[in-house]
């Protein structure tokens, strides 16, 4: 799938606006037969603000970028990212949107879900940590596809990085589904995980696990589980466990914890889940 498509179509009337594209339009206007004042009253601007588009960086919106498409009747963006912003000039509120789910990607989405919040009245997501580590990996991965550079908040026992995006925001929201708000029994494998190639998935159940995983070892007990208020995306984990010849049991309902439960106490499946998922000491727990 391609995402920047997906992304466009689906906030088309979200008022955000595309960035840096007048070699793209010109491209596009090149391509067609048509004078640029009819494009622009087909596109219902001002040929004034037409030849902004074409020949500086003024950002144009969305909805008019997709219809500009459509007039060429192919879709097809030559370019791994486009950025999008919340004004028409140089607004703060930039973003890159990629082009292609990748393994860093799909495993952001997975940690995300485990740990992270979409605000229903806001455009912030929050993303909690438990550890260093796994706070530095998301906040190089926000960098490296967005283009977002941040800060967490230390609060002793957790470190909180908080994310004012409505480009972002929308990106989770309308191409990956994202809950809205509290999660419990709304979260869910995004369809585009689900029919992605194998690496894709691991890289996503990876990102989860470190999120909302536990490795006990004592003396007495070994164990694996992944912990959550929703019962469905453990039975989709499991699914794509078993895709990688891992069998999983349960999801169980701890009653006590109001959550469900999905793990294994098999040692031998438990060291090759640690090869697969790239456990490393942060998820790493005591009894």
């Amino acid at each position: 799938m391609n995402l920047l498509q997906d992304f466009i179509e689906k906030t088309n009337k979200e008022g955000i606006y595309v960035k840096n594209v007048n070699s793209l339009i010109k491209r596009i206007v090149k391509s067609l037969s048509i004078k640029n004042t009819k494009l622009s009253k087909i596109l219902g601007v001002s040929p004034s603000l037409f030849s902004k588009w074409l020949n500086s960086d003024v950002a144009i919106p969305v909805d008019s970028f997709n219809s500009l498409l459509s007039i060429v009747k192919q879709r097809k963006i030559s370019t791994d990212k486009l950025m999008f912003s919340t004004r028409g000039g140089n607004g703060i509120r930039s973003c890159f949107i990629p082009k292609t789910l990748s393994t860093d990607l799909a495993y952001f989405i997975g940690y995300l879900l485990g740990d992270g919040c979409l605000y229903k009245n806001d455009y912030i997501i929050s993303i909690s940590f438990k550890e260093s580590i796994e706070c530095e990996k998301i906040l190089s991965i926000l960098n490296k596809l967005f283009f977002i550079k941040t800060k967490p908040k230390n609060y002793m026992t957790y470190l909180e990085v908080k994310i004012n995006s409505k480009i972002l925001h929308l990106f989770l929201s309308k191409v990956f589904g994202f809950p809205l708000g509290k999660k419990k029994g709304k979260v869910r494998t995004p369809s585009i995980i689900l029919n992605s190639p194998p690496n894709i998935k691991i890289n996503f159940v990876r990102g989860f696990f470190n999120a909302d995983g536990c490795l006990c070892e004592t003396e007495k007990t070994y164990s694996l589980m992944f912990k959550q208020s929703t019962k469905m995306i453990l039975e989709e984990i499991k699914d794509i466990m078993l895709e990688f010849e891992i069998k999983m049991n349960g999801p169980y309902y701890d009653k006590q914890n109001d959550a469900w439960l999905l793990g294994t106490w098999k040692r031998d499946t438990i060291n090759n889940l640690k090869d697969i998922l790239s456990i490393n000491a942060a998820v790493v727990q005591p009894g």
